[in-house]
């Protein structure tokens, strides 16, 4: 009985606010509406009066964002509005609207021929990746993996190899548009978003951009900063946890995770519900920082996972 009292006292007290919203807003703007527009003299104190003679400061702000560089363009601001309005919200990872609106991001296989820049090749990983994954997965075929940074899908790519020589299918994520537009254009035979991959709730990050070193502002290291130099622009880029990104997929069972992110390697492995998704075997870039080998290989061992080989730039970790 309470608590249908209160339910009521709520209702009344919402319909009284939205009545009162409605007269207050009705009434400030019916002059405005209704004046005679011939008259300087009124038309001059309706705009003071509203403030219609200033920048609206809300809308300047979002301008900032939306224009922050050239770059920025090709990210659509419904996009990063639909985000924040997630993010505002504390959506879950599980969150089944959040989960279809990734979803309508996904762009699906182009089952078109491949269109790579460098004709007659298939192995172009940067460090000899795609021998230690031939050794490792023994050249098994058909099999699923996730590139995360995947840059324009061919150069420095741990997967194309797997795409044309092994029959594997995939999805591929790139945070910065510049990279993203060249990947769609090499036509490769896989899934692929243009975000970045968030906690446990959507997010809109930052990014610093200066070619193949770009990366999160935050998670980039002292000298990641350095290396990236003076010549950088930045872009804001929507961001979607890791299992939303693959409930939206539709697939829940990865057998090679591949994560380059610039400095924001451990925040996703370490964001990961291993109840929940199945991965076989990471290669993750530790770029020569120990400390930051150590915590991913310390990390994963309490998860069941145990150290496969030790890379020029990256440690595979294999269940």
């Amino acid at each position: 009985m309470a608590n249908n009292l209160k339910y009521n006292y709520n209702l009344i007290f919402l319909f009284g606010l939205c009545i009162f919203l409605f007269v207050y807003f009705s009434s400030s703007t019916r002059d405005f509406k209704c004046s005679n527009l011939n008259e300087p003299e009124k038309v001059k104190q309706i705009t003071e009066q509203n403030n219609l003679d200033k920048p609206n400061l809300f809308e300047a702000d979002w301008k900032s964002i939306f224009e922050v560089s050239d770059e920025q363009k090709f990210i659509r601001p419904e996009i990063l509005i639909k985000t924040a309005k997630f993010m505002i919200e504390e959506r879950k990872e599980d969150d089944e609207e959040l989960i279809a609106f990734v979803k309508t991001l996904i762009e699906p296989p182009s089952g078109k021929p491949i269109n790579l820049t460098v004709k007659g090749k298939s192995d172009f990983s940067q460090h000899g990746q795609t021998a230690i994954l031939e050794r490792i997965l023994n050249s098994s075929r058909n099999g699923f993996f996730v590139e995360a940074g995947g840059f324009d899908g061919e150069e420095m790519s741990n997967t194309v190899f797997l795409e044309l020589e092994r029959g594997w299918s995939g999805l591929l994520i790139e945070p910065v548009p510049n990279f993203y537009q060249q990947l769609i254009k090499k036509n490769r035979n896989i899934y692929t978003l243009n975000a970045c991959i968030a906690n446990n709730q959507p997010q809109i990050a930052k990014f610093k951009v200066n070619h193949g070193l770009s990366g999160r502002n935050k998670k980039l290291s002292d000298n990641q900063h350095k290396g990236i130099g003076e010549k950088f622009h930045y872009i804001y880029v929507p961001c979607f946890p890791f299992y939303t990104i693959m409930k939206a997929l539709g697939r829940t069972q990865i057998d090679y995770f591949s994560v380059d992110l610039e400095g924001g390697e451990f925040d996703v492995i370490s964001h990961i519900d291993y109840s929940k998704i199945d991965i076989k075997l990471f290669s993750i870039e530790w770029a020569w920082e120990e400390s930051r080998k150590k915590q991913y290989i310390d990390y994963l061992s309490l998860h069941g996972y145990r150290l496969a080989e030790i890379g020029y730039v990256d440690v595979f970790m294999i269940k």
